[in-house]
């Protein structure tokens, strides 16, 4: 029976769409798997497998789609998850909720958020995200729930450029062009060099910390393995990152309208071992308040939470995950109780030192 969204009524078959969900999942544990059971044959057990993981930040089915990966890799493995967000997010919610600048009480803050759940709880309680913003809440509410190890990587931003107060990106920044300037764009292909250099040096440390065998990074499918169209070179990739840091990866690529073979370089890096590439996902875009249709014409276009609430339990009941179903009602429960807890915690901050 097809499913109508209560507000656009848009028809979608959630039976049909969790069923290739399900299967390409499974694929992705299996396929990371595979290749963590190989290092181990090669001696390599020591060494943390990074898994670069693409996505279209927008699309409902690339965000449910991740949540069981990571749930079917951590019933067999130690794993940790980094996600594509700036790695001070926790200090910059400090900061607009207080007015204070983080300064101590960010050291402070992130002397106690080393699984990342002060983060996650930081983000679900004060940020609203433009597109999918309602399965990225689901996803972040299973790590809480799992108990996931998570760490935001990418750089202090104040955009559209980098924020070069911050310690670690200008390192970043360094190792990549000898020098730290202004005016470098986030999204240039000098910026997002500058990105996965960060995000991989964050992810190895982050793997050293924890003791994780895999290593998921979040990341939009253009850091995977390079981009054509927008001039992001394969040896300035996050796979390639990884390997200049003497550490085996694994990336994956889920292809859509936006993104689709062509768009990655001709060489990019990666055998046939150390890569998933994936195409067919259903393209249903979450982006409240959207008139129209998007670039890249996609399946179908939510325009508002309760579509995509509606839409995402309906595929997760129909693959029996009840347990991973959100509503409406426990997005808002859940935000509340994250801002009340993060308010609560930002009050025992130290204060600031004289002259600070």
């Amino acid at each position: 029976m097809p499913l109508i969204l209560p507000q656009s009524r848009v028809r979608l078959d959630a039976d049909a769409d969790a069923a290739r969900i399900l299967s390409d999942a499974a694929r992705a544990v299996d396929a990371v798997l595979c290749r963590r059971a190989s290092l181990d044959r090669a001696g390599l057990g020591d060494m943390p497998l990074m898994v670069a993981s693409g996505e279209n930040h927008g699309i409902v089915t690339h965000h449910v789609q991740l949540e069981l990966m990571l749930d079917g890799l951590r019933a067999r493995e130690s794993i940790a998850f980094c996600y594509e967000e700036p790695h001070d997010q926790l200090g910059q919610e400090f900061q607009a909720e207080t007015g204070r600048r983080a300064g101590p009480a960010g050291s402070w803050l992130r002397a106690r958020d080393k699984e990342g759940d002060l983060s996650l709880k930081a983000v679900l309680g004060f940020c609203h995200y433009k597109q999918a913003d309602h399965s990225r809440a689901g996803l972040f509410r299973f790590l809480l729930r799992n108990r996931v190890p998570t760490r935001f990587t990418d750089v202090a931003k104040k955009n559209p450029t980098f924020d070069l107060r911050d310690a670690s990106t200008v390192t970043s920044f360094m190792a990549c062009f000898k020098r730290a300037s202004d005016g470098v764009a986030t999204r240039s292909p000098q910026g997002v060099y500058i990105r996965n250099h960060h995000m991989a040096a964050m992810g190895k440390a982050f793997a050293r910390a924890t003791g994780a065998r895999i290593v998921v990074q979040h990341c939009g499918n253009s850091h995977v393995a390079g981009d054509r169209n927008r001039r992001f070179d394969a040896a300035q990739s996050l796979s390639a990152m990884y390997k200049a840091l003497d550490l085996p990866v694994m990336g994956i690529v889920r292809f859509h309208q936006q993104f689709s073979p062509h768009m990655l370089p001709g060489d990019y890096g990666l055998n046939a071992e150390e890569r998933l590439f994936m195409s067919g996902l259903p393209q249903i875009k979450s982006a409240y308040g959207r008139q129209g249709r998007l670039p890249g014409d996609y399946d179908s276009l939510l325009q508002d939470r309760e579509d995509e609430a509606a839409y995402r339990d309906a595929v997760l009941r129909a693959m029996g995950r009840d347990a991973h179903k959100m509503s409406v009602e426990d997005y808002r429960q859940q935000k509340n109780e994250c801002a009340a807890s993060m308010r609560a915690l930002f009050a025992q901050c130290p204060p600031p030192r004289a002259g600070i």
